[in-house]
């Protein structure tokens, strides 16, 4: 079995608050967190996978709306097969 979180970030575009927010999920000790309202652009995938730490997967709104983050727990990285899956743009 596995534990899933869900939380409304209210924006973590700012670095101080992201790494709050990094920091306390991990604390949690979830798989997975499933995170509303990020605010993140597409510019921001590499900087802030890094500061995670382990696969991230979004969809971006804009700087100041929006945004979903599904994130997995860098402890259980290695438990999991993870596979991209690419959706085709028409």
């Amino acid at each position: 079995m596995f534990k899933i979180c869900t939380m409304n970030v209210r924006g973590i575009r700012d670095n101080h608050k992201r790494n709050e927010v990094f920091t306390f999920l991990k604390a949690l000790d979830h798989h997975f967190y499933c995170i509303q309202e990020s605010h993140m652009t597409e510019a921001d995938k590499l900087v802030w996978q890094s500061q995670w730490g382990a696969p991230i997967w979004y969809s971006c709104g804009t700087s100041r709306a929006a945004g979903v983050l599904t994130l997995l727990n860098p402890k259980y990285q290695s438990k999991y097969k993870v596979e991209e899956i690419h959706q085709r743009k028409d």
